[in-house]
């Protein structure tokens, strides 16, 4: 049995090596070959049904986030590294806090941020001293102004404000 196991994790890796020669070889032609490489592109091809196998890293951690202006002229989708984008709104935060409570920004250091899919229209949640947001704001998207609001209130609840 355990032959057998070995045996087929070897063609799994086999045939992922194939995959992977092949990519490199249709990215290296002079015309651009059959492979489509980076987020626009694949997402690209993707919608026009064009694409036959498709690669991912299995260390790619993204995040689709629905975003929309605050007057209205603006609202898309953009991909964000991880949670990158969130711990500027978090420092932003606690450097409020500390500023109406006059507590040293040490004294906040172990509050966390993540993205989460939370169920029906929660915006924003706190377990302990980790505050999850909402992927896409309950569907209506973030404003940046909103999202740093949410931010401020979650801490200020973890502040028992």
């Amino acid at each position: 049995m355990e032959k057998a196991r070995t045996i087929l994790s070897d063609l799994d890796l086999m045939r992922e090596k194939t995959l992977v020669q092949k990519l490199l070889e249709e990215i290296r032609k002079e015309e651009g070959g059959l492979a489509a490489y980076g987020e626009d592109q694949v997402r690209h091809a993707l919608e026009l049904g064009a694409v036959d196998t498709l690669l991912v890293s299995e260390g790619l951690r993204k995040l689709r986030l629905k975003l929309k202006c605050g007057n209205g002229d603006w609202e898309g989708e953009r991909t964000v590294a991880d949670e990158a984008t969130l711990p500027g709104y978090l420092d932003q935060a606690k450097a409020y806090w500390s500023a109406q409570l006059g507590i040293p920004l040490s004294k906040l250091a172990d509050i966390r941020i993540a993205v989460a899919d939370l169920p029906g229209l929660e915006l924003a949640m706190t377990v302990g001293r980790t505050i999850y947001i909402d992927r896409d704001g309950a569907g209506g998207g973030w404003t940046s102004a909103a999202l740093l609001d949410m931010v401020k209130l979650e801490v200020g609840h973890i502040l028992g404000r």
